[in-house]
């Protein structure tokens, strides 16, 4: 086990983050569900409107689902033979960007763990739903989501820790290269314009992250700066297209 620790150091991109635009433009109905009322009843059938936030939320928990299904975590046996997570190596937050929020929320809070759908449905429930537009819609602004989501791919797992540490004991000098995946899903009326203003603002955060994280050796086991990190761009209404950088 601890051999296959170390060989990985590592190979996979395991971690990633979703960044789900909240802005009120997804408060917008993309579909119209009819709910069948019983001939015997004199209550009136009631459309009802299904939002894009609702498809989009939706979209990314089947996901998160899918994954914890292929690449299910594995356990061990502690003294008292109660099954504890070892490892999973695929692992999933999601930071949901609104409007004026300076400091979005992030699921789960506390690190890569507690990697289950129903977790992160109950934190997405608690999030809240984008509100409709009182009048033109505000725009949308998702620094500080972006911002949020490259400092939890900085936050090591328990896997990089265990291999950080085996290293140590070992005395090997090489480096544990700390890949991570970034998903936003937001909208643009002009795609090629949008992409390229989020790809620039990633680099530069990510400049900044990682110089921030060299300057300070406290908390080496905790963080590890970002070695190399995949872009997807999903552009959900307006100019619908999906990016990868």
């Amino acid at each position: 086990m601890n051999t296959a620790i170390l060989k990985m150091a590592f190979p996979v991109c395991h971690k990633t983050v979703f960044v789900l635009d909240q802005s009120s433009a997804f408060s917008q109905s993309c579909e119209r569900l009819e709910i069948e009322i019983p001939k015997s009843t004199s209550i009136p059938a009631v459309p009802i409107d299904k939002s894009i936030w609702t498809s989009v939320t939706e979209s990314v928990l089947e996901y998160c689902r899918i994954v914890y299904d292929i690449f299910p975590p594995s356990y061990v046996l502690d003294d008292v033979l109660t099954p504890t997570p070892l490892s999973q190596d695929r692992l999933i937050r999601l930071v949901v960007s609104g409007e004026q929020q300076e400091d979005p929320a992030i699921i789960p809070a506390d690190g890569w763990g507690d990697q289950c759908t129903s977790s992160l449905a109950t934190g997405l429930s608690k999030a809240g739903s984008p509100k409709a537009p009182s009048g033109q819609p505000a725009g949308h602004n998702l620094a500080p989501g972006i911002r949020k989501a490259l400092e939890a791919l900085t936050e090591t797992t328990a896997m990089q820790r265990r291999a950080m540490t085996l290293k140590e004991e070992r005395r090997q000098q090489s480096k544990i290269i700390n890949r991570g995946r970034l998903c936003l899903l937001t909208y643009a009326e002009n795609v090629q314009k949008s992409a390229d203003s989020i790809v620039s603002a990633i680099q530069g955060e990510v400049a900044k992250v990682n110089s921030g994280l060299q300057a300070s050796s406290s908390d080496r086991l905790l963080r590890l700066p970002i070695s190399e990190l995949e872009l997807d761009i999903i552009y959900c209404f307006g100019d619908t297209v999906g990016l990868t950088f």
